[in-house]
């Protein structure tokens, strides 16, 4: 029924009714009415489960998340209530209705208001629930008892007055007062169902343009994979070792610039610092991705992917080439460069209402994580702008437009692109060896002497005492039993510290032997002590033969108490060749023994 109020304009009256009944939802906490629903609001229902027909007015949109889950939102019309229905129940009997979809699980839902049968499900009172038919509920949250209940009480209104008990009528002067806000409601869903189209038909031009989704889930696939493989063979799933992460090929300095393992700059970006860090990449990875994936192309994307994980590695390296660098998040900082980077390209072809929050999304996206970059020391940074910049180049040489008209031309100018990107990288790679190769050679050098100087100083640790002993027993030995004028007598007189000096050598010679070094000289040293102090024992060894069988042979023979004091005194002297060596080659400040 359509009357003509001023202006000689037709208000439908059932839509002005219905405008009418819904304002009893005003001053609802998250209940947005129309005319006046937030755009961005609007955009997000659009996106998921609203669907506007050509016979309908959009009245309300109800967030009560606060548009952190447009998908637990609803929205009223004139003539249906749409809604997100995650829970796979079944859909309340539509008849057809154009609103509805198919019924599987997670999927956007429209019924009639005349098919509807509101009431509040009490099951629990502190979440109340709005059930719309036997079986089929909607949470709106915590605390949202007094909307529930407006809202079943509007539902009620409009499904009795739907199915034929229209006996409200409007008075001339609220047909009036409604009049300009009706047409001012009938312009935002307009403009919504406007935008609803564009959405609609960006979404079937993306589709078309790529039906299937390959690489972003075969990425994420493999990224798994190789955390669990390394969690398996022993690897921290928190808080991996540093060198396990080298191990399995993390962009590391020294070995991609020193030992020439380019492959790490690939290598890296399919690692990642524990469960965390790749729980939270796989999630902006498979957010970003399908979007990205769509808009390119698959090889495109994967070019895309991998050229912007090693732009990524390679500022990494240029910024601090002696951190070990692991993380998809270069590649997908590309990602959303390469979608700056085709909104640039595209910001003419694209609708204005999937245009803008594309663009604000990427936006922020990258704004947010520079911001908490700043604030975390441990974030690479380096590797989030290299990949984000690189990215976008990619996005202005391998866009194509929309919609896909595929040709040969079009695809040898995207291979041509990506060849010059490569190479492009491949000569930056180079630049930036050169320059920090000086640095790690340095580093090198400097890291080397420190391990040097640790190994020296450990050994000294456990020699020094063994040193001490056989410096001390050495000293009585060459007072005692002199060399050029040694009798009997002097031997017999001194039986007693003989025995105790052998029995201190034996000592000493135990403790030598236990010492254990890696370093090739360390080892040398070690060997010359412990040939001294096994030289130093055969020689008291002799004299104590001597007591029992005065033989001079015991004495000045080739095997007696003279020989093996000099071939003790020469392995001393080896020694001390060695020591000093060592210092000398790895640059060591000498230290009195």
């Amino acid at each position: 029924m359509e009357i003509l109020p001023q202006g000689g304009q037709g208000v439908d009256v059932w839509d002005a009714f219905a405008m009418a009944e819904c304002q009893s939802l005003r001053g609802f906490k998250h209940v947005y009415l129309a005319p006046g629903i937030p755009p961005k609001l609007l955009n997000a229902a659009l996106r998921t489960y609203l669907v506007l027909q050509p016979d309908e007015l959009l009245l309300a949109v109800v967030d009560p998340s606060g548009g952190m889950s447009p998908r637990k939102g609803l929205a009223l019309t004139t003539r249906r209530l749409y809604w997100w229905d995650s829970t796979g129940s079944p859909a309340p009997a539509a008849g057809g209705e154009p609103g509805s979809r198919q019924k599987r699980r997670g999927q956007a839902r429209a019924a009639a208001y005349q098919n509807l049968s509101p009431r509040v499900s009490q099951r629990d009172t502190s979440a109340p629930k709005l059930e719309l038919v036997p079986g089929l509920e909607v949470n709106l949250g915590r605390r949202s008892c007094e909307l529930v209940e407006a809202l079943v009480k509007f539902l009620q209104t409009m499904g009795s007055a739907a199915r034929g008990d229209f006996s409200r009528q409007l008075s001339p002067d609220a047909l009036i007062s409604t009049n300009s806000r009706l047409f001012e409601v009938a312009q935002e869903t307009a403009l919504a169902r406007a935008g609803q189209g564009e959405l609609r038909s960006f979404g079937r031009a993306i589709l078309a343009a790529t039906p299937r989704l390959v690489v972003t889930p075969l990425v994420a696939l493999v990224c798994v994979v190789v955390y669990v493989a390394m969690v398996v063979s022993g690897v921290s799933a928190f808080d991996p070792d540093p060198e396990a992460l080298v191990d399995w090929g993390a962009n590391f300095g020294p070995r991609v610039v020193l030992d020439h393992q380019a492959w790490r700059l690939v290598a890296g970006m399919f690692l990642h610092v524990g469960f965390l860090h790749i729980l939270f990449n796989m999630w902006c990875l498979l957010s970003a991705g399908p979007l990205v994936e769509r808009l390119f192309g698959n090889v495109a994307f994967a070019a895309i992917y991998l050229l912007a994980g090693i732009g990524g590695s390679i500022a990494s390296l240029g910024a601090h080439p002696q951190m070990v660098s692991v993380g998809a998040s270069g590649a997908i900082f590309g990602l959303f460069g390469a979608l700056l980077g085709f909104l640039v390209v595209h910001r003419n072809a694209i609708p204005a209402s999937v245009l803008k929050p594309l663009r604000k999304s990427a936006v922020g996206f990258v704004v947010y994580n520079m911001i908490i970059g700043a604030m975390v020391p441990m974030i690479d940074m380096a590797a989030h702008l290299g990949g984000l910049a690189t990215g976008f180049v990619c996005g202005l040489l391998l866009q194509r437009p929309l919609p896909v008209e595929p040709s040969v031309a079009s695809a040898l100018r995207r291979i041509g692109m990506a060849v010059t990107i490569a190479a492009g990288l491949v000569l930056a790679s180079n630049f930036v060896a050169r320059h920090v190769e000086g640095e790690l050679r340095s580093a090198e050098r400097v890291a080397s002497s420190q391990k040097a100087a640790d190994s020296f100083n450990h050994l000294l640790d456990q020699i020094s005492p063994a040193l001490t002993d056989y410096d001390d027993s050495n000293a009585v030995v060459n007072r005692l039993f002199p060399r050029q004028r040694l009798s009997k007598s002097d031997v017999q007189a001194k039986a007693k510290t003989l025995q105790e000096l052998i029995s201190r050598a034996h000592a000493n010679l135990e403790k030598l032997q236990q010492i254990k070094v890696e370093h090739p000289t360390l080892k040398k040293m070690v060997e010359f002590v412990t040939r001294a102090q096994e030289e130093q024992l055969g020689a008291l060894d002799a004299l104590k033969r001597y007591l029992d069988e005065p033989d001079e042979q015991l004495i000045t023979g080739p095997g007696g108490y003279v020989a093996h004091s000099e071939a003790a005194s020469k392995n001393t002297k080896s020694f001390l060749e060695q020591h000093d060596a060592f210092i000398k080659d790895n640059g060591l400040t000498p230290q009195a023994r």
